[in-house]
């Protein structure tokens, strides 16, 4: 949760070591804790919504299998569609609208638990470096 990230948990520490080691500029990256299962969805939705609107980011990158349910309704299991790329197109009732690019990556958490799967969530972010390129 939010406390955890603020207070550098080891998997935000993993997640800013990987950003960083993809050499990708200042202010290219934003981060998000819009996936919280405990609060109440509608209101999730509509302020997440809201920050990619207003950010228009050129990839999202979710973070586990919650994090692209969320954002897609997909309920695939993260080892098949992990690295693949989705197009991703969001709207509101203001008749603002963007369309981008959504990664699956395994949830730094997971990758703690699973130090192996580190080459593949590298292999899967090499995308988002071409892309942001």
């Amino acid at each position: 949760g939010v406390t955890e990230f603020e207070n550098n948990a080891p998997k935000w520490q993993l997640l800013g070591k990987i950003i960083k080691a993809m050499n990708v500029g200042c202010g290219e990256c934003v981060f998000s804790l819009g996936v919280n299962i405990g609060e109440n969805e509608e209101v999730m939705d509509s302020l997440l919504c809201a920050q990619i609107l207003k950010i228009n980011p050129k990839v999202i990158l979710t973070l586990g299998a919650n994090a692209l349910e969320f954002l897609t309704g997909s309920r695939s299991r993260l080892s098949s569609v992990h690295g693949k790329i989705f197009n991703y197109h969001l709207s509101n009732d203001s008749n603002q609208s963007i369309s981008t690019k959504i990664i699956p990556i395994f949830h730094p958490e997971y990758l703690l638990i699973n130090p192996k799967m580190k080459k593949t969530t590298w292999a899967d972010l090499q995308q988002v470096v071409t892309i942001l390129k």
